[in-house]
């Protein structure tokens, strides 16, 4: 990993045979430590999905009584639970959490049943349901959508989803209104069917017209605009090959784990560096990065070495603090991170 000026590689690939990619070298204009700290959280919790918007932490636990978790920003205090597991009115069995474009709104939604439950924060801090809306059908024939893993609300009823069906990953762009698909992302990377999706996992948020993508096992950051007749790629960071060949033989322990998480702000592209094998994520003695670029132009602005291992991320844009999670320490704790200098990261 290179580090020094600001991004100076500018060249043309080509992605498809109709479509040119432009990649840009992973270079940072500076390298730092950031300052660190750790904040308890006041009782146990497991951070799923965690989403940031205004002044609200929203975290998915999918091992307690409640699936829905909001905290106020910065001093991270519970302001309300909700969700419970079961099969009652506001009850739910494995439900996904989605990043809505407001902090007072919350939503949880299901495949089966087919729903998309939109909470908003009353003023006696309690969630009440305020709209349910549902998705497209996928498998018509069985009235069945497809099961998304992620939620990005765009505008109003304009969602982003990812789903994994059978084979390799898509990401669409839901009407929820209507419901249909207006759109669906056409990948550059392209798997074979011997190594199926595994090679091409990855970590993935939304922001403010940008969507970025951050490969676990290629080392690679696609970003796109996301418009409204669909995405368009914008530039892609890096210029890794999947680690096909190693899934194939089954010899996954031996992949290198680059990217596990992404975060965007619309303004900075946050993306979680881990550049160790599978074998060492499973031990303690990793140190993760944190690359921080413009989103706008995808220039390499700094380089957090963390000091320690950090397995999940949530960035806070307003106070420029970064949220950490580490799946080898206390689930009740969470790892807080900000620039020495912020003037260091405009």
């Amino acid at each position: 990993m290179s580090v020094g000026g600001a991004v100076i590689a500018l060249a043309c690939a080509c992605g498809s045979a109709d479509r040119h990619e432009t990649h840009l070298e992973k270079r940072f204009a500076i390298e730092q430590a950031p300052d660190t700290d750790s904040v308890p959280l006041p009782y146990l919790v497991h951070p799923f999905r965690w989403y940031i918007r205004d002044d609200k932490m929203q975290i998915e636990d999918l091992n307690g009584e409640y699936f829905g978790h909001i905290f106020s920003l910065p001093e991270l205090k519970p302001v309300c639970r909700f969700g419970r597991q079961g099969h009652g009115p506001g009850e739910y069995m494995n439900p996904g959490l989605a990043c809505m474009q407001c902090g007072t709104d919350a939503a949880l939604f299901e495949a089966i049943p087919n729903r998309l439950d939109i909470y908003r924060l009353g003023p006696t801090d309690s969630m009440e349901l305020v709209e349910t809306r549902q998705f497209p059908e996928w498998m018509k024939e069985r009235a069945i959508p497809k099961a998304y893993s992620r939620l990005w609300q765009v505008k109003d009823s304009l969602y982003i989803g990812i789903a994994f069906p059978p084979r390799f990953p898509e990401i669409d762009l839901l009407n929820m209104s209507v419901p249909e698909v207006e759109a669906t992302l056409d990948f550059p990377l392209q798997g074979s069917e011997e190594a199926g999706s595994y090679p091409y996992l990855f970590s993935a948020s939304y922001s403010n017209g940008k969507l970025a993508l951050a490969y676990r096992y290629i080392d690679r950051i696609e970003v796109y605009d996301v418009l409204p007749e669909g995405f368009r790629l914008d530039y892609v960071i890096g210029d890794g090959q999947p680690q096909e060949e190693l899934s194939i033989r089954g010899r996954d322990d031996e992949m290198i784990c680059h990217y596990t998480a992404v975060e965007c702000d619309g303004e900075r592209i946050l993306a979680l560096y881990q550049g160790c094998t599978d074998a060492r994520m499973s031990g303690d003695g990793v140190k993760s990065a944190v690359e921080i670029y413009r989103a706008s132009t995808g220039e390499g602005e700094v380089l957090w070495n963390m000091g320690r291992r950090i397995d999940d991320m949530s960035w806070d844009a307003g106070h420029e603090t970064l949220y950490g999670y580490s799946a080898l320490s206390d689930s009740a704790l969470l790892y807080v991170f900000r620039s020495r200098n912020p003037q260091e990261t405009k």
